[in-house]
């Protein structure tokens, strides 16, 4: 069996592309988006909060 088949080797490569994912994660696009610009351009839900609970700490 070739490696790339196998299902563990197969999960792993779905799980890294996943987590790269330009639309759900924004900050990994090609594009640079300003800050500022940021929450403006992605309040279509698919982007995942992730420091939402820190933000206004800052």
């Amino acid at each position: 069996m070739r490696t790339r088949q196998s299902v563990p080797v197969r999960k792993a490569i779905n799980w890294l592309k996943d987590s790269f994912d330009a639309r759900r994660y924004p900050w990994f696009s090609p594009h640079f988006i300003h800050p500022d610009e940021f929450l403006a351009s992605y309040q279509d839900g698919l982007v995942v909060p992730l420091f939402d609970q820190i933000a206004g700490d800052i």
